[in-house]
């Protein structure tokens, strides 16, 4: 496993960053992108450039309160973060068509969870999201998986939070 991160400034930047760190467009490849920029058209534009880039790879984001690059915690800076799995499957999933944050997590573990997953990384987002009911609906379809969980937000609220994959851009959902 190898992983990379930058700062998204431009799509000039972010391909020489890729071509610099030897970042190829594989299945293997998740990037993780965290921005205080809770603007649609902002978010679609960067999955624009990502999918012209790296059309194979998976993508989960989030709106945030700050990011971290290197050890660096920053309030207006978009972050990228590249991981380079060897023996790992990946598969994502985005979902706001739930009743509850309980059936959230759910519907999440009955779409991801496998007989050999090992963790998921996810994203809740909404005003009012409940991340321990969440868990609780992810641990009742399997208590094994390991999960990793943050609530989007941006700047200390919560009402514009977004999380998104590649193709979906979504409000009060759930991602991973």
């Amino acid at each position: 496993m190898e992983a990379f991160t930058t700062y998204f400034s431009s799509k000039k930047k972010l391909k020489q960053f890729l071509d610099d760190n030897k970042i190829i467009n594989t299945n293997s490849l998740m990037i993780q992108v965290f921005t205080p920029q809770a603007d649609r058209q902002y978010i679609q534009e960067l999955l624009n450039i990502v999918n012209e880039l790296l059309p194979l790879a998976h993508l989960i984001g989030s709106t945030t309160d700050g990011q971290t690059n290197h050890g660096v915690l920053s309030k207006d800076k978009t972050v990228l973060s590249f991981t380079l799995f060897s023996h790992t499957k990946l598969t994502t999933y985005i979902s706001n068509n739930f009743d509850d944050f309980y059936h959230a997590g759910e519907n999440l573990a009955l779409e991801l969870i496998e007989n050999n997953t090992k963790v998921i990384l996810s994203f809740i987002a909404g005003i009012y999201n409940d991340d321990k009911k969440f868990l609780s609906g992810v641990k009742y379809i399997d208590e094994k998986v390991k999960v990793v969980a943050a609530t989007a937000g941006v700047k200390t609220i919560f009402i514009k939070s977004l999380v998104f994959t590649k193709d979906y851009i979504y409000t009060n959902a759930v991602v991973g």
